[in-house]
């Protein structure tokens, strides 16, 4: 890393920065995966744990907005992408600040939108307005935030290999694979 005198970020800055978005991305992720699932396959509507898989739906929905969210912070004091890219900048990791740029700038339109159902539904609690439909009403399909989370969590694994954090398995589908198993063995 280039920490100079002209250059006082030090390297523990964007390894901080980089193990915050990791834990975040990784509940992001996880959460999506569970609501995701959960929202298409019908557990709801078991007999014995229905009311278990309802509270993890909706419970899920909210970490993974908040994760996400507090990744995309514009803050100037939080730990999200805003924050990484000017750390990369200074530290003259230019060709991977671009990388990042050039990855999260097409999703701008989403990015916003997300914002804005995350004032809706996570931090205001709008009246009228469906947790499950939210992101409907915002002109977002399920498939536009798992490809947001997907980005996210890209653009994280490649500034963490830089810095040689080992990988988390960020980018597996673990979570959904372990809860298709355990529906599966209780119908």
């Amino acid at each position: 890393m280039n920490n100079t005198r002209d250059n006082p970020v030090p390297e523990n800055t964007l390894r901080a920065i980089t193990e915050r978005l990791l834990e975040e991305g990784t509940k992001a992720r996880a959460n999506f995966q569970i609501w995701s699932l959960l929202r298409e396959d019908g557990a709801l509507d078991h007999p014995e744990f229905g009311s278990y898989f309802y509270a993890s739906k909706v419970g899920a929905f909210s970490l993974f907005m908040l994760a996400l969210s507090k990744m995309f912070d514009t803050d100037e004091r939080s730990a999200g992408f805003k924050a990484l890219r000017r750390v990369l900048k200074e530290v003259g990791w230019h060709d991977l600040e671009a990388n990042l740029r050039g990855q999260l700038d097409p999703m701008h339109n989403v990015v916003q939108a997300f914002m804005g159902i995350r004032s809706k539904s996570l931090v205001h609690n709008s009246t009228f307005i469906a947790r499950d439909d939210v992101y409907e009403r915002a002109g977002l399909l399920v498939e536009d935030l798992r490809m947001l989370v997907d980005t996210a969590c890209c653009c994280i694994e490649q500034v963490a290999q830089r810095l040689q954090i080992p990988n988390r398995g960020m980018m597996t589908n673990r979570v959904q694979t372990s809860l298709k198993s355990l529906l599966a063995q209780i119908r």
